[in-house]
């Protein structure tokens, strides 16, 4: 009788210290699969936050440095034009970054210019636009440089430059003649979410070069057409 009551009690306290025994095909692990897909999808947005607000920061402080190449760039080519007496020559420049909505315009001339360049544009988490529009002797180039995410790695940054050249013509004229592309630069100024503003800074030279390189393009395909 003892050795019964010894029995039933170890069976009993084995019981509840043991794991029961599960039988295959319980779905366990795919429970399991579950929990850590979502402690992945979890990381994964938090990641994506972080990097969309580095991104920014980084593409804003870009931006203003285009921003600034474009007005100076501007007051060098009047201040050129008006030493021969072309005074009356137009030239003008215009910014758009968020939450402008003419930000994304051109996509199909960006898309083309990444092409060029290497790289597959993304307009997804921050995109903007510098251009310039000369205007001189019948004839108008349209000269502009992308701000745009560079392939599907959210982390990577660039921009393009392209240029449109056609007759003069009012913005708003439905008759307005066809333009034509100009392929002003073959690479692209790229940067990453994790350099910092001053490292940028610092490289502002290369990006510089780069629009230098496809303004003197865009011209001198223009003073051909005069």
């Amino acid at each position: 009788m003892i050795r019964l009551f010894i029995k039933l009690e170890s069976a009993a306290l084995t019981s509840e210290l043991e794991r029961p025994h599960q039988p295959a095909g319980s779905g366990l692990a795919v429970e399991v699969a579950h929990t850590l897909a979502d402690q992945l999808a979890k990381v994964k947005k938090r990641r994506a936050s972080e990097i969309q607000r580095s991104i920014e920061v980084r593409a804003r402080a870009v931006g203003g440095h285009l921003r600034h190449w474009f007005e100076s760039k501007r007051e060098e080519l009047a201040a050129a034009f008006a030493a021969k007496g072309l005074g009356g020559v137009d030239i003008q420049v215009f910014v758009e970054m968020p939450p402008s909505d003419k930000a994304r315009w051109f996509q199909r001339q960006v898309i083309d210019s990444a092409h060029v360049a290497g790289h597959w544009a993304d307009f997804s988490l921050f995109a903007g636009i510098c251009q310039m529009r000369v205007r001189v002797e019948g004839h108008q180039v349209r000269y502009v440089a992308s701000l745009h995410g560079a392939g599907r790695d959210p982390g990577v940054m660039a921009v393009t430059t392209f240029a449109e050249i056609r007759a003069a013509a009012d913005d708003d004229d439905e008759a307005a003649p066809a333009a034509e592309p100009v392929r002003t630069t073959k690479d692209a100024f790229r940067f990453v979410h994790t350099e910092s503003v001053d490292e940028l800074d610092r490289r502002a030279h290369e990006l510089g070069e780069l629009l230098e390189e496809g303004l003197a393009e865009a011209l001198a395909q223009l003073s051909r057409r005069i």
